[in-house]
């Protein structure tokens, strides 16, 4: 065990103090007073605790004495080396020994242990607190000889377990008597009897063993002939079997190679049969080759003339387009022509509506149908509007004049009057706490007022006697309104006069187009004439196909469509004649090939096994791969009986020589065999145990000498008491 660190919290006058400990001695050279008997306190704390006492004296009580001067943590640690490891010692220490603290830990790890209790230092050196301060260091106290350490003593002498009897001479006496008595006892007892009595039993039991080592000689003899006779009978066991087992592999080896004879009459079977089905004839890999090519051939050909052909839709197509057709299809040069005369035409028909309606707005064309106004009625119409102008202006003015002749009431004068004579009556009374000029100044305005309404008042005008009924102004201009309206020119609310001048200028452009119509008259027949003449062309070209005449509107869309239509069906009848062309082709080539296939067919028997083509050809394939294949394992199957009848000739040349029984013969050596194997098994398990036995002989030599040198040393000791 090796100290190495002391750390010290609070211990006596010690505070936060450590020393490291190094190999060899470690001394401390310090004054007086420094703590150097504290430092000793404190490791034997942390390996011991310290002891619970009730005594006040400090000298006897530590855990008073040395409890920290400045407070604190009272303990520390302590690290050391035993051979278990390295560990850590942590003790904090109360002012009771039940609050005391310990901890220990594995340095290497940092882990708690438990390979030492609390009581370390018993553990470590198998002494307690005083011994271990009485051995290792020298105290003032621990010189006191009076109190020796019974278990230091203990250890250093071994001699004794009370030490207060050291030095005693009776004691020591006593302890001479003791072993004299030890040794030799009166009637023949003792430790020295004893040992002569073993000793005698143990010759005895020597000389038993040597009495077994003769039997286990006699025994391993007996073990040697039973083994001899047990080799003899396995090796006659073995013979037997032998012959039985040459018998077997002879009937083995004929069985094998009837085997191989039968392989190879059966292969020359199959390979009569495979040639008989080919006629005698195998084909060759080329012509089967070549034949399974024109065969593909043959497939691809009638792929190629089930494509050669117009599929349903275009057939249905060129069907209707036929119908559409009846007499023949229409040429490019027809289509031309049509479309030549279809754009004259179109070009006809609206050069005539240009000469008809040039540039005319709706409302002239509208005039020109309902008819042209003369100058005089345009005129007379304005006169009868000046005149509805005048007879309005007459009916708005009597609403004027009586607006005029109208008095004003006659409460307002009075009601001004009396309001100013109420302020002068204000005026006058002394009691109110009245202004007299605002007083006055307003009696005076309203006075005024009075005498002013008073005076522009008066009774109204006598009415004139009534005239005679006139007609308004409405029905005067009725007529105009209606002629306007004929013509779409009166809006609700609008001005008569400015629509009567809108009218007027309708009727100059209708008339300047009237004398161009007139102009281009002739030019306007020519147009017609052409018209009917394109017309007479087209119907023409539609009955000499047997088509349906379109509408007028519809001629161009209609030739554009049977254009289309024309040219789909020359494009269909094409198609269709190049299919047929191809079809006739392919059919003699497929033919050819099917009758080159057919040719090796029917050359072959095997092929009318087959009823397609493509099964023949199949059937003809694998037939002749397993023909191929049986010619390689037949030469096969022969060179391995030539060969097997070449390494076993004088087995198989050899009669067949009936099976021997050996079946009694090798009962009755299995038995004898067994026999001798359980003698032999008898005599090694009795060896075993006479071996075991006279093991212990040179044991029992040793112990003999043992006892033998142990009695004269104890006789030799016994004369020295």
């Amino acid at each position: 065990m090796k100290l190495l660190r002391l750390e010290i919290q609070n211990f006596g006058k010690f505070s936060g103090y450590t020393q490291d400990l190094t190999d060899g001695l470690n001394t401390l050279c310090e004054e007086n007073g420094w703590g150097k008997s504290t430092l000793a306190v404190f490791i034997k704390a942390m390996l011991y605790g310290l002891p619970a006492t009730r005594k006040t004296d400090l000298d006897l009580n530590e855990r008073r004495k040395y409890a920290p001067w400045g407070g604190g943590t009272f303990g520390g640690s302590l690290t050391f080396e035993s051979v278990k490891g390295r560990f850590r010692i942590e003790r904090v220490f109360g002012t009771k020994e039940a609050q005391d603290e310990f901890r220990l830990y594995d340095v290497e790890t940092n882990k708690p242990s438990d390979a030492y209790g609390s009581d370390v230092g018993t553990e470590l050196f198998g002494i307690d607190a005083d011994g271990f301060e009485r051995s290792a260091y020298l105290s003032e106290r621990s010189l006191d000889t009076k109190s020796e350490n019974a278990s230091v003593l203990s250890k250093l002498t071994g001699l004794i377990e009370d030490p207060d009897d050291i030095g005693c001479y009776d004691d020591a006496q006593e302890l001479i008597d003791k072993r004299r008595r030890r040794y030799e006892v009166k009637g023949g007892r003792g430790y020295i009897n004893d040992l002569e009595t073993e000793c005698a039993e143990k010759k005895q039991q020597l000389a038993d063993l040597r009495e077994k080592a003769v039997t286990e000689a006699e025994t391993a003899a007996a073990l040697r002939e039973a083994e001899k006779k047990t080799a003899a009978a396995e090796t006659a066991l073995n013979n037997c079997r032998a012959v039985k087992s040459a018998a077997e592999r002879n009937r083995l080896l004929r069985s094998q190679y009837s085997a191989l004879q039968n392989a190879v009459r059966n292969k020359e079977r199959r390979e009569t049969e495979l040639s008989g089905a080919f006629g005698g004839k195998i084909p060759t890999d080329a012509e089967v080759s070549a034949n399974r090519v024109r065969l593909s051939e043959c497939r691809s050909t009638q792929r190629m003339l089930a494509d050669a052909k117009l599929s349903e839709e275009e057939q249905r197509r060129l069907s209707d387009l036929s119908a559409r057709f009846p007499k023949r299809i229409p040429t490019p040069a027809d289509f031309d022509r049509a479309d030549a005369s279809e754009r004259s035409l179109r070009d006809a028909e609206s050069a005539l509506r240009g000469m008809t309606e040039p540039n005319a707005s709706p409302a002239v064309t509208r005039l020109l149908r309902a008819g042209i106004p003369s100058e005089e009625t345009l005129s007379r119409a304005g006169r009868v509007l000046d005149e509805a102008d005048r007879l309005a202006a007459e009916e708005r003015a009597p609403h004027i004049s009586e607006r005029q002749g109208r008095r004003i009431p006659l409460f307002l004068p009075l009601l001004a009057l009396l309001c100013g004579i109420a302020l002068f009556v204000l005026l006058a009374v002394p009691s109110l706490p009245l202004q007299p000029l605002p007083l006055v100044l307003g009696g005076g305005v309203l006075v005024l007022v009075a005498i002013i309404l008073f005076a522009s008042g008066g009774a109204p005008k006598k009415r004139a006697r009534p005239e005679p009924k006139k007609p308004t102004s409405a029905e005067v201009a009725a007529p105009i309104i209606s002629m306007l309206d004929s013509y779409g020119l009166h809006r609700a609310g609008g001005n008569c006069r400015d629509e009567l001048a809108q009218l007027s200028m309708l009727c100059a452009q209708a008339r300047s187009l009237e004398g161009l119509n007139r102009q281009l008259a002739p030019k306007r027949r020519e147009l017609n004439e052409q018209v009917a003449k394109y017309t007479a062309e087209l119907n023409a070209f539609f009955a000499e196909f047997g088509l349906p005449v379109p509408p007028q509107k519809e001629t161009a869309r209609a030739l554009a469509r049977l254009r289309s239509d024309a040219d789909t069906l020359a494009g269909l009848r094409r198609r269709d004649t190049a299919t047929r062309e191809k079809r006739v082709g392919l059919e003699e080539k497929m033919n050819a090939e099917r009758a080159a296939v057919q040719t090796l067919f029917d050359r072959l028997t095997v092929a009318r096994a087959g009823t397609a083509p493509e099964d023949c050809q199949t059937q003809i394939e694998r037939l002749c791969l397993e023909y191929r294949q049986l010619q390689r394992d037949l030469a096969e199957a022969r060179q391995s009986a030539a060969e097997f009848y070449t390494t076993n000739r004088a087995i198989l040349d050899a009669p067949e020589q009936p099976a021997a029984d050996t079946a009694a013969e090798e009962a009755s050596l299995r038995a004898a065999l067994e026999n001798t194997r359980k003698e032999e098994n008898v005599l090694r398990v009795s060896l075993n145990r006479l071996s075991d036995a006279t093991a212990g002989i040179p044991e029992l030599n040793d112990r003999i000498a043992a006892l033998s040198d142990e009695a004269a040393t104890a006789r030799a000791n016994l004369a020295t008491l």
